[in-house]
């Protein structure tokens, strides 16, 4: 009879009986394998709000260059008609051809100045044609508040031009020898023409022009100096020119 019966469960020091001991075990484990994985999910979920965190002050901090602006097109037309006055003096020396237009606004005016310059300082020519090339020399845009005022002088020394082209045309004629519409050009030919047979009354000097003219950005003294010549091309000969240089 005692041989039959089960034999009896141990009771455990912790009050527990086997069976319940391992029991708990399993779900122990069971118990603690899904804290651990909230517990891990969690703590990945707060290092990517911590990393987030750190990046926006970083993202703050950078600063953003600004977008570069292409010029418009209406700037460029802008610039071009701003030296428009340019081209159009040097059309009525006869020089259009003799410099390159291609480029930018100061590369233009490099080339203006580069052919002005290669003029200056022929002989035998009226000394009035080398005083007209330095002053130009010197109204040329300088990028400073006195542009206005040298494009004003340039245009009054281009519109006085007439009088004194057709001047050199009648004494080309007198001579047997035909103008070619070219200022430059033409005073040459009637330099070359004046020191072989000089006309009649005063001499026209045909020596360059060495007076001291006014600089850059001695604009009053220039705009005296433009009304000197812009008189004396109204005159049958040089000589007003030569008394202003004394």
């Amino acid at each position: 009879m005692l041989e039959a019966m089960e034999p009896e469960e141990q009771i455990r020091e912790d009050g527990m009986t086997d069976n319940e001991f391992w029991e708990d075990e399993k779900w122990s484990a069971t118990r603690w394998r899904w804290w651990r994985e909230r517990e891990a999910r969690a703590l990945a979920k707060q290092t990517e709000k911590a990393a987030d965190a750190n990046m926006e002050p970083a993202l703050e901090d950078v600063e953003t260059e600004p977008l570069q602006q292409k010029p418009s097109k209406s700037i460029e037309v802008s610039d071009s008609a701003n030296i428009e006055h340019l081209h159009i003096m040097m059309k009525k020396l006869g020089l259009s051809n003799e410099y390159s237009q291609d480029g930018g606004v100061a590369n233009q005016i490099s080339e203006i100045r580069r052919c002005l310059a290669k003029n200056v300082g022929k002989e035998p020519r009226d000394i009035r044609v080398d005083r007209l090339l330095r002053l130009i020399l010197r109204l040329l845009p300088q990028s400073n508040e006195q542009d206005g005022r040298r494009k004003v002088l340039i245009m009054k020394l281009a519109t006085g031009l007439k009088r004194y082209q057709n001047w050199i045309k009648r004494r080309l004629e007198a001579r047997h020898k035909a103008g070619k519409d070219n200022l430059i050009l033409d005073s040459e030919t009637l330099g070359n023409a004046l020191q072989r047979i000089p006309g009649p009354g005063f001499k026209v000097p045909l020596e360059k022009d060495e007076k001291v003219l006014p600089g850059f950005d001695e604009i009053e003294e220039l705009s005296a100096e433009v009304e000197i010549l812009l008189s004396t091309l109204n005159l049958d000969s040089a000589s007003g020119v030569v008394v202003s240089a004394q």
